[in-house]
């Protein structure tokens, strides 16, 4: 399954809206992959909310979890 996690950077300026795809076997699985970006990949140290997490079924993205 595709799914595309929305996220908030929070910084010192102003708090930006990100997204990050990912390709995973469930909806936990992609959120596990995306918490392991933040505490060990390229968001590490930094402040980020995630917003909500998307499915991709038939050509359009699902709201799954906020």
């Amino acid at each position: 399954m595709n799914y595309k996690i929305e996220y908030i950077l929070h910084s010192k300026r102003e708090d930006l809206l990100h997204s990050r795809y990912y390709r995973a076997l469930d909806l936990i699985t992609a959120k596990e992959m995306f918490l392991a970006t933040c505490e060990n990949g390229s968001l590490t140290g930094e402040d980020v909310e995630l917003k909500t997490i998307y499915e991709k079924q038939e050509n359009n993205w699902t709201p799954v979890e906020s």
